[in-house]
C-alpha cells in the first residue's frame, strides 16, 4: 500500500518498507483476527471489534507481536527446520537462536492508526560457551503512531552459533 486507502484497508499490510522499517493501517479486522487467534474471552469486545466503525478501540495489549511478525521475516513451513528456525536463514553459517526479551508498553495500539515497526541493532558481544564460541546480537523493536511517539518497545537478543 502506498498510504493511501485500498478496499482490502481492513488488513494490516506494510505500507512502505525501506530495509528496518514497515509501516501497518490497522484495520478493525486484523484486531479481531487477532483477538480470536489467542483465544480473547471478553464477548463485548469481540462484538465491538466486528464493527468497521470501532476506529480508537484499544487492541489487545499483545497485538504488537502480529505486527512484530508481520514486520519481520515469513516463511512457508516446510522453510523451517524440525526446531522452528529458518533453514535458509544465512548469518555466516551460524544458527540462530532467540535469547532474551523485554517489553515496555506505554500504551494500547489503537484500530485505525498507522504504526511504524523499525528493528535497530543496538550491539553485538563475542563469547565463549561450553559448547564452542558463538555471538549474542542486541536488537530493538519500536511501534511508533503517526507522531512518532513509540507506544510499544521491545528490546530483545539472539545467539548465533
Amino acid at each position: 500500500m502506498s498510504g493511501e486507502r485500498h478496499a482490502n484497508a481492513d488488513r494490516a499490510e506494510p505500507e512502505s518498507a525501506r530495509g528496518d522499517l514497515s509501516r501497518f493501517q490497522i484495520g478493525h479486522l486484523d484486531v479481531l483476527r487477532y483477538a480470536l487467534a489467542i483465544g480473547l474471552q471478553r464477548p463485548d469486545l469481540i462484538a465491538q471489534y466486528r464493527e468497521p466503525d470501532c476506529q480508537g478501540a484499544n487492541a489487545p495489549v499483545t497485538f504488537y507481536v502480529a505486527l512484530g511478525q508481520a514486520a519481520g521475516r515469513l516463511v512457508d513451513r516446510d522453510e523451517l527446520a524440525p526446531d522452528g528456525l529458518p533453514l535458509a536463514e544465512d548469518h555466516g553459517g551460524l544458527r540462530l537462536t532467540a535469547g532474551e526479551c523485554h517489553v515496555t508498553v506505554a500504551r494500547a495500539i489503537r484500530v485505525g492508526e498507522v504504526i511504524s515497526v523499525r528493528r535497530s541493532l543496538l550491539g553485538q558481544a563475542c563469547k565463549a560457551g561450553r559448547s564452542g564460541p558463538f555471538a549474542v546480537q542486541f536488537l530493538r523493536r519500536s511501534y511508533a503512531d503517526e507522531a512518532g511517539n513509540v507506544v510499544v518497545s521491545e528490546d530483545y537478543s539472539r545467539i548465533l552459533r
